[in-house]
């Protein structure tokens, strides 16, 4: 709301001088949700308020598109930034299993005093939270793609980069151009489908009910993109399937199909 003008913006100016300095302050960063916190944009804020702030960390948030769901770590803030606030405070997904990563890393980050490295984090955080799935089958391999799948707001995951640039490549050009790009995409959907096929045998349900319509939504299009290989390949030219594309109905997708014609 301070439109990136901190120290001009005269609401901020005014709470500065006029608001209780026992009264705490509390700040997103530069944007509703920020993708980096620098320490140099709170120091700067810390001029004008005249405290120090307490984050309102909207990183992980969905409130504001719960198609949407954030499993990456704690990132875009150095360690330095603690130095520079009174506390944090994160604002995560919805879904209340989603958000082990969010703030197991936001702790470890918390006590961390000489690196911060929200990969390693994450990788860590990751393979910890494997035993509340409920089903002993589920792999490393299996989380790791569905966390990076959901990475944070900006940034993909390793795991999910890859698949994306070769489910571009396959799309726009042809079989005998698509050299091991095929390879990775049915590697990632060979494990996808391992994943949901499992989830749907676990016996923490409540797990399931959180990702269960993001997830399955990938593994739809993901099969559109494996029959599209399959008759491409077979010479019967693009697969198209009025059952899959354009799937969602309703006025909120009509509206979109006018406005955004682009995304259809």
């Amino acid at each position: 709301m301070a439109d990136y003008d901190v120290p001009g913006n005269v609401y901020l100016n005014e709470l500065g001088h006029l608001l209780n300095e026992n009264i705490d302050f509390f700040w997103t960063g530069l944007e509703v949700v920020s993708k980096k916190i620098s320490v140099e944009s709170i120091q700067e804020l810390r001029q004008v308020i005249k405290r120090k702030p307490v984050i309102w960390d909207n990183i992980h948030a969905n409130d504001y598109d719960i198609r949407q769901i954030f499993f990456g770590p704690y990132a875009g803030r150095p360690l330095e930034l603690k130095e520079e606030v009174a506390g944090i405070l994160s604002n995560p997904n919805c879904q209340f299993w989603a958000n082990y990563n969010p703030l197991r890393t936001l702790a470890m980050y918390s006590i961390e005093t000489e690196l911060w490295n929200p990969r390693q984090a994450f990788l860590d955080s990751s393979k910890e939270w494997i035993k509340y799935f409920g089903n002993d089958d589920l792999t490393v391999d299996e989380i790791l793609l569905l966390n990076d799948c959901f990475y944070i707001p900006g940034q993909m995951g390793e795991k999910e980069n890859q698949p994306v640039e070769s489910v571009r490549h396959i799309i726009n050009t042809e079989p005998n151009e698509w050299d091991n790009r095929l390879d990775t995409f049915k590697q990632f959907e060979s494990t996808l489908n391992s994943l949901c096929m499992k989830l749907m045998a676990t016996t923490n349900r409540d797990l399931l009910y959180d990702f269960y319509l993001i997830l399955w939504e990938l593994r739809e299009e993901m099969e559109y993109v494996s029959r599209w290989i399959e008759g491409k390949m077979s010479g019967m030219g693009e697969f198209k399937s009025s059952g899959f594309v354009p799937r969602k109905q309703g006025i909120l997708y009509k509206i979109q199909r006018i406005i955004h014609p682009d995304w259809i």
